[in-house]
């Protein structure tokens, strides 16, 4: 979860300022989340809601009560104070975030943090769901499309919670299984990746494998004839799972057309435009919403198991959990992509035939700030040309995502590569900072220019 004091925009809640709305200590806490600002609520033993901007039309009291510690499901051990979040069935737009501290004594023997699961259940009753949970820190955070009981727990018995094969059989929906399934928004299944009895073409295409409106779409479509790529030109907000982001691609028909696809990093990458702000995208070309990240075909190939490659409109690229619920873009090959061959042309340098680049073979300088970097470029003298630092397209097109171990860059053309984070020119300029690749993981992130890192020049 991202900082409470980073985010511009976020309405933040603390119930020491505000007494005569929530009570203090582990007594209700109860708030008011504003239609289209995002809402940070304190709720007792330190838990933390997060309402999206994006989750409501219109504003809603929320109210965030402990459970006692008889609240949970048979066959498991709670681990933290249980969460009552009110008023019950309360539904969003988009899933709000549920962030609960865990104790290491409060763990079982032999346990960790990473065994912890939050399930759900109503509040007439003990049917618990497993919720899709990750680990932040010393807290686990899971979704929740609308407000019921909360616990987190370690199962002693799996069989108590079947559905976590990440697999979404007939037998299973998203309502029954959502760590394999998907969150359901409200009552409404479209999303899972399964065309349910109760759906049809017209009411959740991204499931229903047919053709809208009688066979006549009329979807807006952007060609990029750089990459021979079709994109859809609006972005599925979903959310969705990554898998469920790409069965939502696959059965896409759009113009008569049924050969969508969730775009891969690289595709993502080359219609993000990093001179911008939030959205780092040509708005006239992709309306895609600041906040909005986007799933991208790519697993991370240092856990492709359970990690897949996301894009954030701010620009910023990294490995997520496959099972939280992000957007999805869809594309569609146009012909063959360019290829590209990296040239060693024996005196230090490489040449991209695609690009028609040239860069230094090896790292020109071990770690500096953003303006030595610069100094550093500018003066080499390799092969008497002329060097720079590049920018953030241009060095992102050397990312090798496929790569498990050591540098994300192809090792035959630029042996030695530092496994660290490399400086771009692209910078903001206001802030005072710049992004830099970094090629221990292929994550794209952006860093105050006084911090140090590698450069690589390019001509």
């Amino acid at each position: 979860m991202s900082s409470r004091f980073a985010s511009f925009g976020r309405l933040v809640i603390f119930c020491t300022l505000l007494t005569a709305a929530c009570s203090s200590g582990d007594g209700p806490h109860s708030e008011v989340a504003r239609a289209g600002v995002e809402t940070l609520i304190d709720g007792p033993s330190g838990v933390e809601v997060t309402v999206p901007a994006t989750a409501l039309d219109v504003d809603a009291r929320i109210t965030v009560t402990s459970l006692p510690a008889s609240r949970r499901p048979a066959n498991a051990v709670s681990v933290a104070p249980g969460i009552r979040l009110l008023p019950e069935g309360q539904t969003f737009k988009t899933g709000v975030l549920l962030q609960i501290p865990i104790s290491p004594a409060s763990l079982p023997a032999g346990r960790t943090i990473d065994d912890v699961v939050i399930m759900r259940s109503p509040q007439a009753g003990d049917a618990f769901v497993p919720l899709p949970t990750r680990r932040v820190g010393n807290a686990v955070v899971a979704q929740t499309e609308h407000f019921s009981d909360f616990v987190a727990v370690v199962a002693m018995d799996m069989a108590t919670i079947p559905c976590v094969d990440h697999y979404c059989p007939g037998s299973e929906t998203c309502a029954t299984c959502p760590i394999d399934c998907g969150l359901c928004l409200g009552a409404n299944v479209c999303g899972n990746g399964l065309c349910e009895s109760t759906e049809s073409c017209g009411t959740c295409p991204a499931d229903c494998s047919c053709l809208s409106d009688g066979g006549v779409s009329t979807t807006a479509v952007v060609f990029r004839a750089d990459t021979n790529l079709e994109w859809i030109r609006d972005t599925d907000f979903g959310p969705y799972t990554q898998a469920g982001a790409a069965a939502a691609c696959d059965n896409l028909v759009a113009n008569g057309i049924p050969d969508w696809r969730l775009a891969t990093r690289a595709e993502l990458v080359s219609i993000m435009d990093y001179t911008k702000g939030n959205p780092a995208y040509d708005g006239t070309i992709f309306p895609i919403l600041a906040g909005t990240t986007v799933w991208t075909a790519t697993a991370d190939a240092q856990q492709p198991t359970t990690n897949a490659w996301a894009v954030f409109t701010s620009g910023d690229i990294t490995s997520e959990s496959n099972i939280l619920m992000h957007a999805a873009h869809c594309v569609r090959s146009v012909g063959s992509a360019p290829t590209r061959t990296l040239v060693d042309n024996l005196d230090g340098t490489v040449t991209d035939t695609r690009s028609g680049l040239i860069w230094h073979q090896t790292n020109a300088i071990s770690s500096a700030s953003y303006a030595s970097a610069v100094t550093t470029c500018n003066a080499s003298t390799l092969g008497a040309m002329l060097w720079r630092v590049p920018t953030a397209a241009e060095l992102l097109t050397l990312v090798d995502d496929t790569i498990s171990t050591g540098a994300t860059i192809d090792s035959t053309a630029f042996p030695s590569t530092m496994a660290v984070p490399h400086w771009t020119s692209t910078v903001e300029a206001a802030l005072m900072k710049a992004w830099v690749v970094d090629f221990a993981n292929a994550s794209v992130a952006e860093i105050d220019q006084a911090q140090t890192a590698t450069v690589r020049c390019v001509h």
